[in-house]
């Protein structure tokens, strides 16, 4: 039976690797030796959190107060409201509504490689709401919250959230440890609060040297497993090199500094190279971490290095990809590829889904000018030292030959054509997106959910579901796991100029395999919508 079912897995193994590539295979093969061997257990001991006392130079500083205040306008009363609850114990995860703030794991008794290896025994059905709150997100709206008011309850709930995770996960035990991503989006919240409580009178010399030793552990927490971000070469890769660019950055005077830095820096800057077409296409096909990305290059932005010239065209043309889909109306975007709800940068008010705040800060650090008019979404820039006396804004919609795109600020949709150089997040080809007044009438449903139970295991990447052909009740490509497509459906585009354009067309292969090729067209017809 087992020769039997290796024989049937064999050819789905080879495909995989061919279509993945030799590099994060291999990646991927080193992580696994390392968590078989023991090696991580061993290069990541269990012991007690230590404390240093040495700089801590956080890139963040608490603006101006009235700049901040007329920024944020009416959205003032939501972030105050938003930081009270934290300070009260309750937080909103994913912007969905509030729900008790818990920091401590069912079980942390056992080195995290322990986790890792049985997923099963975490005790929760999803992980993600395992991590979400120990990511320490919900610290900027308390930073955010202390910059308007200078209220002392709101570094306080900082400092007494923090001793509570330190002591409800033990350095390198429970499921809270088993993610170096995790680890890294921790470390740069705490790198934030250095910075927005650094004048607080509820922050002590005692509870900085805690807060130091925490971000140089968690560097070291990253460094070992590298491995298997390399293998992902996604957002793994790009949040683990910025936690250890930043953690360098942060603790300059730490033995093991500079090696962070340069190790940091190098592995972003090769994430971004090689993850970022030329295009601006990002390598996850996934709007929500297309954000994240920038987010991530934004930070690492902050810390005063300038980025190589092959790693700034990529993220002027990601900028680009972005802002081309926002709608001017709601400031909200197609809901293409994955969405998990992360926001790892959350220094603006307003609603999980307006990427005007993202999009507005990575126009301004990669394309040297605003998006868009002045708004509540420019609070992020003001966090992240950008000048706020802008040239004329980027044309209302700004082009990208990624995005195949027709109508104009009302009335808008988007034709999925795209040729896959990484792997696919949905099996979308030729889906289209319809906008009208600030409306998605036909909608990309997103994810909802990874990992719960059937039919909520991340299944709404088929295509079925999407606004577009299914042929014989299969998807595109060949579903080879919860996040592996195969047999990949690649697109092209036609030239519609000869007739029309304001048109466009396009065709996909997936089906090529029943003899079928899907082509597609759309074509817009007046301005009376």
């Amino acid at each position: 039976l087992g020769m039997k079912k290796l024989l049937i897995r064999l050819p789905q193994g080879l495909k995989a690797v061919r279509e993945l590539g030799l590099a994060q295979t291999f990646w991927y093969a080193v992580y696994q030796v390392g968590m078989r061997s023991g090696f991580y257990r061993r290069a990541t001991p269990t012991r007690p959190y230590p404390t240093l006392t040495t700089r801590i130079l956080s890139p963040f500083a608490i603006p101006d107060r009235q700049q901040m205040q007329r920024v944020l306008g009416s959205q003032l009363e939501p972030l105050i409201a938003e930081a009270n609850a934290v300070a009260a114990g309750q937080v909103c995860l994913f912007g969905g509504p509030v729900v008790p703030l818990v920091l401590a794991p069912p079980d942390a008794t056992r080195h995290w490689t322990a986790y890792e290896a049985r997923p099963k025994t975490w005790g929760v059905e999803d992980l993600k709401f395992l991590w979400e709150p120990a990511r320490f997100g919900w610290v900027y709206g308390l930073g955010r919250a202390f910059a308007i008011t200078a209220d002392e309850k709101y570094p306080a709930a900082f400092w007494e959230n923090f001793k509570t995770f330190l002591n409800a996960n033990p350095l390198n035990q429970g499921p809270n440890w088993s993610s170096a991503q995790e680890a890294a989006l921790r470390l740069l919240a705490f790198i934030y609060a250095a910075g927005a409580f650094k004048q607080s009178s509820s922050s002590t010399p005692a509870q900085f040297e805690c807060l130091a030793g925490a971000i140089a552990v968690h560097a070291q927490r990253i460094l070992p497993t590298l491995s298997y971000a390399r293998a992902q070469n996604n957002n793994h890769r790009i949040t683990e090199a910025l936690g250890l660019y930043a953690a360098g950055c942060t603790l300059p005077d730490h033995p093991l500094a500079k090696g962070w830095r340069k190790t940091g820096w190098d592995e972003i800057n090769r994430a971004f190279q090689s993850q970022i077409e030329p295009d601006g296409t990002y390598a996850q096909h996934s709007m929500n971490y297309h954000r994240l990305m920038l987010h991530a290059a934004l930070q690492a932005q902050l810390f005063g290095q300038a980025f190589p010239q092959a790693t700034a065209r990529r993220l002027a043309a990601a900028a680009l990809w972005l802002l081309a889909q926002v709608d001017p109306q709601s400031g909200r975007v197609p809901n293409l590829g994955s969405n998990d709800g992360a926001n790892i940068l959350p220094l603006s008010s307003g609603e999980f889904g307006d990427f005007r705040p993202a999009g507005q800060a990575a126009a301004r650090a990669f394309l040297g000018q605003a998006a868009f008019p002045p708004g509540a979404w420019d609070e992020m820039a003001l966090w992240l030292r950008q000048p706020m006396l802008d040239s004329p804004p980027l044309p209302a919609l700004p082009q990208s030959p990624a995005v195949h795109r027709l109508g104009d600020s009302h009335s808008w949709a988007t034709v999925r054509a795209v040729r896959f150089k990484s792997r696919p997040s949905q099996a979308d080809q030729l889906h289209i997106d319809l906008w009208w007044r600030g409306e998605n009438i036909a909608l990309d449903a997103g994810t909802y959910r990874y990992t719960a139970a059937a039919p909520w295991d991340n299944a709404l990447g088929q295509t079925f579901v999407h606004n577009t052909v299914e042929v014989g009740g299969q998807n595109q490509m060949r579903r080879a796991g919860r996040f592996l497509w195969l047999d990949r459906a690649q697109a092209r585009l036609f030239d519609t100029r000869s007739f029309s354009n304001d048109a466009i067309a396009a065709q996909h292969d997936g089906y090529q395999h029943l003899g079928v090729l899907h082509k597609r067209s759309l074509k817009k017809s007046g301005n009376n919508h």
